[in-house]
């Protein structure tokens, strides 16, 4: 077993299973995978982290101490719309947050590079930043209105991360009442993990991401009737 993780773990194995969409034509394949499936356009990869139980580190303990009280890796997964990962990132602790974790990935900024040309985005949920090129639920958002559907598309796009698990067979806990309610408040919007970055980038960054959702929130709603059924 450990000779077979060592191998996997290879460079070019990693680079032959485990792709990121580099070229145009590869994201516009991915696009509109998610468009036919979802009526979603845009959308290259759905984003989120899970924790995996580790035992208990000897050093930087702290480090590894997930919210929900036991030693863990907290890792960054991309999902395409054929429920394939295409990134992954195991290098954090449990105690890192989800933002933070992106803050200081390289696709982030490799992200930021390719939607200066491209109407390019990932789904997230709350817990990451709204940008041009990350596109997140609007929290409270009525019932019934263009929001309300636009978040509605993103939850049911996003379980698609929670299918990859079914379909490997990973139990999921499910969470109680006070559980669910703790990891709702641990996912407010947040900007705290961009320390080097000035204010002012923040919020244009803010406003950049704000434009692109509410044109994509308008395309969504007056295109509703014509969604595909499942």
């Amino acid at each position: 077993m450990k000779q077979i993780t060592k191998l996997l773990n290879l460079p070019h194995m990693q680079a032959k299973y485990i792709k990121f969409p580099q070229t145009p034509e590869e994201r516009n394949e991915i696009k509109l995978k998610f468009f036919n499936k979802f009526n979603m356009p845009g959308v290259i990869g759905c984003i989120d982290c899970t924790h995996v139980a580790i035992i208990r580190p000897v050093e930087n303990e702290e480090r590894f101490y997930c919210r929900k009280q036991y030693h863990s890796l907290n890792v960054q997964l991309i999902s395409n719309a054929d429920m394939q990962i295409i990134s992954v990132d195991a290098s954090f602790g449990g105690a890192s947050h989800d933002s933070f974790i992106w803050a200081n990935h390289p696709l982030k900024e490799h992200m930021e590079l390719i939607s200066r040309n491209e109407s390019i985005w990932l789904l997230g949920d709350s817990g990451y930043p709204l940008r041009r090129y990350m596109m997140t639920p609007v929290t409270d958002a009525t019932p019934d209105t263009p929001e309300a559907y636009y978040t509605t598309s993103i939850v049911n796009a996003c379980v698609i991360l929670h299918n990859i698990c079914n379909g490997a067979n990973i139990p999921v806990q499910v969470l109680t009442n006070e559980e669910a309610m703790l990891e709702e408040s641990s996912q407010t919007p947040t900007d705290t993990y961009q320390q080097s970055a000035s204010t002012s980038t923040r919020n244009r960054e803010l406003s950049e991401g704000l434009a692109v959702r509410n044109t994509l929130i308008s395309h969504l709603w007056s295109s509703r009737s014509h969604a595909p059924a499942n």
